[in-house]
């Protein structure tokens, strides 16, 4: 047994929750309905407890009544950006394994119960659910093919389903809020590097728990505007400019 199974908490503890799902969510009226019950339905077939947490981030539309609508606790932020918005809901999470779900996610029935077998079989501490994204155009579906194959080979799995165990999110410390990109590959790559150091397995995806995220930017955007900002070199030289990112992060289509 390694120092940091040690050090863990006892999992599938019946005074709390096993997954704290977290869904960061910004002017998401339309998709959230969606999202929140496939995960519960997913969820609820595990038969182990779970919380789940909506992350109304500075929402100026009904995300917030739609997310408490469907049972779900709803935390606000004012601070706008993905990485802080996650790290909100973990605060207030009190699970065993954090999920972050996006809030254009569909989650298939099974997902959930397969990663509870997965994590029965081997001691999992970072992961991830497989994304299987469906653009219409073929531009746009080469460059989800590219993504695809290299979270195949070892590549850092998206946050649009991503999987940690508490205590290793806590030493990671979680998401870099100041990263208006990249964020998501960011920590999944430091939480792997850190599980591998303890002697862990590092990040595992997970290849038959299946989330399928929305296209809609793929489908609206031109694909040489997706290929211009969808790609390593740009996530990897411009991850905190306001200014690269800003029809991303600001002027979502919804």
């Amino acid at each position: 047994m390694t120092d940091a199974e040690r050090s863990s908490p006892p999992l599938r503890s019946p005074e709390r929750p096993f997954f704290s799902i977290v869904v960061p969510a910004y002017n998401e009226e339309s998709y959230l309905p969606k999202t929140l019950s496939s995960i519960q339905i997913s969820a609820q077939r595990t038969g182990v407890r779970f919380e789940l947490i909506v992350v109304d981030n500075a929402s100026s539309d009904h995300t917030r009544i739609v997310a408490q609508v469907a049972g779900a606790t709803v935390v606000r932020h004012g601070q706008r950006g993905a990485g802080a918005a996650r790290n909100a809901g973990a605060r207030a999470a009190v699970g065993d394994y954090l999920v972050f779900i996006d809030a254009d996610v569909t989650v298939s029935e099974y997902a959930f119960s397969i990663l509870v077998g997965e994590l029965d079989r081997r001691p999992i501490r970072v992961g991830a659910f497989r994304a299987i994204y469906m653009p219409k155009k073929l531009g746009s579906w080469l460059l989800c093919a590219y993504w695809d194959w290299k979270r195949s080979r070892g590549g850092p799995c998206q946050g649009v389903s991503q999987i940690f165990r508490r205590d290793l999110f806590d030493e990671a410390r979680g998401y870099d809020p100041e990263l208006v990109m990249g964020e998501d590959a960011d920590l999944y790559r430091r939480a792997s590097s850190k599980d591998l150091e303890d002697g862990g397995v590092g990040g595992v995806l997970i290849q038959d728990a299946i989330v399928w995220p929305s296209c809609r930017r793929y489908d609206a955007w031109p694909s040489w505007r997706m290929f211009t900002i969808q790609n390593s070199l740009a996530v990897r030289f411009f991850p905190r400019s306001e200014w690269v990112w800003r029809a991303w992060r600001q002027g979502s289509i919804r």
